[in-house]
């Protein structure tokens, strides 16, 4: 989990592992933009069933899918989630969930700095 945001981090409740066939089944045909879905859609689908999944936990149980390489070819853009065959999108997408990554580190790495700099001024004085 991470700190902060446990609830929304926290591992797939026994609720959602029941759930996660349904999201699977739902994905399986998602094949290129033309056919994504929304994280707002598939809460409206859930809700429609009866089902209560906030938008964290759908990105939650996206991520499962993902690492589980359940589906490995599951893409998001600002459109929404869908699957591609295309080798080079895939590769353009893994490029930039890196640079993501790395754009969070640096702010945590500059944060960080200052904090230490801050500590050591305080220490002076």
């Amino acid at each position: 989990m991470i700190n902060g945001f446990e609830k929304e981090t926290q591992p797939l409740t026994e609720a959602e592992k029941k759930l996660l066939p349904l999201f699977i089944k739902g994905f399986y045909n998602r094949w290129g933009r033309e056919n994504q879905v929304t994280n707002k859609q598939i809460q409206k689908g859930f809700a429609e069933k009866g089902y209560k999944v906030p938008d964290s936990r759908v990105r939650k149980i996206i991520n499962f899918i993902r690492s589980e390489c359940i589906i490995p070819d599951l893409m998001a853009d600002n459109g929404g989630y869908y699957r591609t065959k295309d080798a080079a999108k895939l590769r353009t997408y893994i490029e930039s969930m890196r640079q993501r990554a790395y754009s969070f580190l640096s702010v945590a790495d500059k944060m960080e700095n200052h904090l230490n700099k801050s500590e050591q001024n305080d220490k002076q004085c």
